[in-house]
């Protein structure tokens, strides 16, 4: 994983390259307590050559934020979203293997 973000709230990645990994971002939950893996940032980043998704946001994670990030060749998906009230927006998405974006759970929100 390029970047792992487990029980994280209020962080931002933004501006790295990443390539070549199984997922390049990745936040998910562990810890039930409220307002954790909530308002969250990644943002224009590059994923070039990932194995698996680009980004993948995980079950019971909320309010987070993907925006205007280059997605080039993931092995599956190129974000893979679950959660609550997501919300993705300008990114640029080429060459997934599977969908360049897949909603897992209702409630994302795609612009």
């Amino acid at each position: 994983v390029g970047v792992e973000m487990n029980d994280a709230s209020r962080c931002t990645v933004e501006a790295n390259e990443i390539w070549d990994c199984g997922t390049g971002a990745h936040i998910w939950r562990w810890c039930k307590q409220e307002g954790l893996n909530e308002d969250n940032r990644i943002a224009g980043n590059s994923f070039t050559g990932i194995t698996g998704n680009a980004i993948q946001l995980g079950t019971g994670t909320a309010k987070n934020t993907v925006t205007g990030n280059d997605i080039d060749g993931s092995g599956r998906n190129g974000i893979s979203v679950s959660g609550k009230a997501q919300v993705l927006k300008d990114n640029r998405i080429r060459g997934s293997k599977l969908k360049d974006i897949v909603i897992n759970e209702p409630g994302a929100v795609v612009e």
